[in-house]
């Protein structure tokens, strides 16, 4: 049986991440304003008692250049959003691959230098 997910407090989650990579820390009131919703509603979001329609997912989402569903992936990180999972197996071992070449190039101490 697979594993529940708590949907509203992921989405918290993720939002909070949204919040802290746009304005270095938790504002509800600023985010609500950049996403153009109202502010009851990134409230709603937090107090994970409701759920919130797609619309406002969208709107959401659109702001930072997501989908919606993105923002309902567990550990979504702002910095390398969620991807569909590409087709094949063998897809799949390359993206891997690539992945962590990138990761060991951007650990490297003049990563940023060239660029």
């Amino acid at each position: 049986m697979a594993q529940l997910i708590d949907s509203n407090a992921t989405l918290w989650q993720n939002v909070q991440a949204l919040m802290l990579k746009k304005f270095g820390r938790s504002n509800i009131k600023g985010f609500a304003a950049f996403c153009q919703v109202g502010i009851g509603t990134i409230q709603r979001i937090e107090q994970q008692e409701t759920s919130v329609g797609l619309a406002v997912l969208d709107k959401i989402a659109h702001k930072f250049e997501l989908a919606a569903w993105q923002l309902l992936v567990p550990g979504f990180d702002p910095d390398n959003p969620p991807a569909l999972q590409p087709v094949s197996p063998k897809e799949r071992a390359l993206y891997e691959k690539i992945m962590m070449a990138a990761k060991e190039i951007a650990s490297e101490p003049d990563a940023g230098k060239y660029l």
